[in-house]
């Protein structure tokens, strides 16, 4: 977790200390002067009142238990607004129910306006469950229209996944991250359950006749070659990342030439047996010196970086990037993060160190000199896609033969900060609450118990 996000979390928890109690004194009820009254039953814990277990408020017994149902619906009010405050200070006002599904939308409209300005150009997406699939417990109902997902049944004590299918037909590729090293971490076999899940995305999309291609991440020559017969044996095109670090930022040491190489032109996704993820370019000095590098390479396809170590790179230098050494075709496409900012970039200013706009959120772990931001608002999606100088106006006007949008993990990394928060807010409400509840009932205790001893002495004044 981030270190805002663990900050937050220890701010809302020391909240639970500082409870409204000082206030509840007041509370306390009035007596009747002619009688001994009875002291108020204790009220159930605010927690006990708002469990899913517990009656709904309406079919309590209000003679009996007193003004229960109306606080209830105070507490609940109360703590739904902790947890909107915690939520508004961590991600802005109004942030999305679903960040997925946000990131979806966000893909969707920048890929209109892609194939609007240039009809055919074909979009990627890149990532493993994050927007693909949606995880749901046991028995829990999928947050979509039942249309749109691909059922399969959940085992006893496991959690499934459904595949967001309308999401994968209207990808026009897709690039699945671990499917069989690297899903959690580098170099490590990807867990059988999540493997299950990645091929049942692969399956979708092969079945719609989409493009897949895989990246793998593990450095051992075993297992390099391993990955790399398991993907072709599946019908997808792999690469397999085999050196350490967040960054694609270099040509693998192994193998050293590209697996299943050849001599023929590449004119479409069915001819491409290999590709190179190079997604970082800045330890390029230079477009000349990329050039130099990748044109004496025979990949089929390579996914390139923008930006190297001089500047970004031209059409001319994108057009020579399109031969391979011996001479064939093949496609160039361009490497665009849609949910993380860098130091460094066309829009980056100098002052956003200090004071970074508020679509910016914390640095990224993935992404070296990056940030992450809100890719939900205006501000960035202008950046990406709506100004005359947008990163998909850039790779559209350098030549590139498409598209990869990588959203990284940042929705669900997003989703769990929120959980987290919620969490945290709503505990503390409920502290604060009930410190209230036993404040209050300890007020009425004494004022009962003061009001019968005033009652109790009345008499004894009263004899001669």
């Amino acid at each position: 977790m981030s270190l805002p996000a663990r900050a937050l979390l220890a701010a809302l928890a020391l909240a639970a200390a500082v409870a409204a109690a000082p206030a509840a004194a007041q509370q306390a009820p009035a007596a009747p002067a002619t009688r001994t009254p009875t002291p108020p039953a204790p009220a159930a814990p605010a927690a006990q009142r708002l469990s899913p277990t517990s009656p709904p408020t309406h079919l309590v017994d209000t003679a009996r238990a007193g003004p229960a149902p109306a606080a209830s619906a105070s507490a609940e009010t109360k703590i739904e607004e902790e947890v909107k405050k915690a939520t508004t200070q961590l991600f802005g006002p109004d942030p999305p129910q679903d960040f997925a599904q946000a990131m979806r939308d966000f893909i969707a409209r920048l890929r209109g306006i892609a194939q609007q300005a240039k009809p055919g150009f074909p979009v990627m997406v890149m990532s493993d469950l994050g927007i693909f699939a949606r995880r749901v417990e046991n028995n829990a109902e999928p947050v979509a229209d039942s249309k749109y997902i691909l059922p399969r049944p959940a085992p006893e004590k496991r959690r499934s996944v459904e595949i967001d299918a309308s999401f994968v037909d209207k990808a026009d590729g897709l690039v699945i991250r671990g499917l069989h090293y690297g899903f959690d971490r580098f170099g490590e076999a990807t867990p059988a359950e999540e493997r299950s899940d990645l091929l049942r995305i692969v399956d979708r999309a092969k079945e719609q006749g989409r493009p897949v291609l895989v990246i793998e991440q593990t450095a051992s020559p075993q297992a390099v070659d391993d990955a790399l017969k398991k993907d072709a044996a599946l019908g997808l095109v792999p690469f397999v990342k085999s050196y350490p670090g967040a960054a694609f930022d270099r040509l693998p040491p192994y193998p050293q030439r590209p697996f299943r190489e050849n001599a023929k032109s590449v004119l479409g996704f069915k001819d491409t047996e290999n590709f190179l993820a190079l997604f970082d370019i800045g330890r390029f000095a230079s477009g000349v010196q990329l050039v130099e590098t990748l044109g004496a390479t025979n990949f089929d396809l390579l996914i390139l970086g923008t930006r190297h170590g001089s500047g970004y790179l031209t059409r001319e230098e994108v057009e020579a990037l399109k031969l391979k050494k011996l001479g064939a075709l093949r496609p160039v496409f361009g490497y665009l993060p849609i949910a993380v900012a860098r130091e460094g970039a066309f829009y980056w200013r100098k002052e956003w160190a200090e004071r970074p706009p508020e679509w910016i959120q914390e640095p990224d772990a993935d992404t070296p000199g990056g940030h992450r931001v809100r890719y939900w608002r205006a501000d960035w999606q202008q950046i990406v896609f709506t100004t005359t100088r947008s990163f998909l106006k850039a790779i559209l006007d350098v030549g590139f033969n498409g598209v990869l949008l990588d959203p990284g993990r940042v929705p669900a990394e997003y989703e769990r900060q929120r959980a987290a928060v919620s969490k945290t807010a709503r505990e503390a409400a409920l502290a604060a609450i009930e410190a209230a509840e036993r404040a209050a009932a300890e007020a009425a205790r004494r004022a009962a118990a003061e009001q019968a001893a005033k009652a109790a002495a009345e008499p004894a004044a009263k004899k001669p």
